[in-house]
């Protein structure tokens, strides 16, 4: 059930007759996510626009002329007779738009939105120490309750695949999940023989020895350094014993270790982006943690919002914002994101100039002749 588009654009601006295309020329050139509506305030479209008054313009316009002044019939929808009202809310960035665009198509559109809006898929990396099988997998949604812990998001199911078989690798777990739920009383598999795996599936050690595997993989996260040590210690006395084939066990396992390093954690997904504000050399603040994300109205108050815990998502559209963030952090395409909250302000600083380039003086045309000459002065 959709609800009033008024509660959702704030602030708001509406065309309230009907409208045409010079009405819409009243309308701003500016980044503007709007809603067209119909009588009733029924929504029609949704717009996420650089330029409000052009986009309007086309579909309040949908006849074209070509070469020979003949019309030609546009592939676009008429609205021209159906529009009544336009809403729109003034943007800055590529991410201020994205939310806002997001939580316009779930208020105003029903069960229709998810047709509306692109659905990011992001990838996350489970496992559970404490579980009965405690194992390594893979991810395309996060669970409604978490249990354990969770890496991601990330772009791309290669990278997941690649994190849960690099923590099976250095950590000798198990690589046959439906053998470990069968434990004591599986069949193991290769890995036993290649000493690879200590086979709890068959009782060839318990379950609580391997659960201890499992608890020694996380400390990835918030021990890399010291675990990267002693692996390199007994690799060094491995090879002191002559026991060469044991050392390059241990020299592939740090190896592996090294990879894991840059593994992002689902706790650890927070970061600042720095946008351009509505006045020159103004900027605007967001702050993402998990599945949220919104703007603050200063560095303190970013830095507070970073020290709480990252929210958690609880519904299809906290799961398609999730996956917006994800992409958006990757590659955004404005604004500059940070992942720290230690020196933010220093960081706002330097953002300005490149959000806010120095524009170059148009000179008068006997002015810019003489700037030329010297150029070519300077060159000879």
């Amino acid at each position: 059930m959709s609800i009033s588009p008024q509660s959702t654009f704030s602030p708001q601006s509406t065309f309230s007759h009907s409208v045409d295309a010079a009405a819409a020329d009243t309308l701003p050139g500016k980044w503007c996510v709007a809603l067209l509506s119909g009588d009733d305030d029924v929504p029609l479209q949704m717009l996420c626009t650089r330029n409000l008054r052009r986009s309007v313009m086309k579909r309040l316009t949908p006849d074209v002329l070509a070469e020979d002044s003949k019309p030609v019939k546009s592939k676009r929808a008429d609205l021209s007779q159906i529009t009544r009202r336009i809403y729109f809310t003034r943007v800055e960035g590529t991410l201020e738009m994205e939310l806002l665009y997001l939580r316009a198509a779930v208020a105003c559109f029903g069960e229709a939105w998810r047709r509306l809006v692109p659905d990011r898929q992001a990838y996350f990396v489970q496992v559970d120490a404490e579980s009965p099988h405690p194992n390594y997998h893979r991810l395309e949604r996060l669970p409604a309750k978490p249990a354990g812990r969770f890496f991601g998001p990330m772009l791309t199911k290669a990278r997941a695949d690649g994190v849960v078989d690099a923590m099976r690798d250095a950590f000798d777990l198990c690589r046959h999940h439906d053998l470990l739920r069968q434990t004591p009383n599986a069949r193991a598999c290769a890995y036993k023989d290649m000493h690879k795996c200590p086979a709890p599936c068959d009782g060839t050690v318990p379950m609580e020895v391997y659960r201890q595997n499992v608890r020694q993989s996380l400390r990835v996260t918030n021990d890399a350094d010291t675990l990267a040590r002693e692996w390199a210690g007994k690799m060094k006395q491995s090879a002191a014993t002559l026991n060469f084939e044991q050392a390059g066990r241990w020299k592939q396992k740090l190896s592996v270790l090294e990879s894991l390093r840059s593994t992002p954690t689902f706790e650890d997904f927070k970061f600042v982006v720095i946008d351009r504000g509505e006045k020159r050399g103004a900027v605007k603040l967001f702050v993402i943690r998990g599945c949220d994300a919104a703007e603050v109205d200063s560095v303190q108050t970013a830095v507070d919002q970073l020290r709480r815990p990252v929210d958690w998502p609880g519904d299809e559209a906290a799961h398609r914002r999730l996956g917006l963030l994800a992409h958006y952090v990757s590659e955004p395409a404005t604004g500059v994101v940070v992942r720290f909250d230690a020196g933010l302000e220093a960081a706002v600083e330097q953002a300005k100039p490149d959000l806010w380039p120095i524009k170059e003086k148009k000179l008068p045309p006997e002015d810019e002749e003489l700037r030329q000459a010297d150029g070519l002065l300077d060159q000879v």
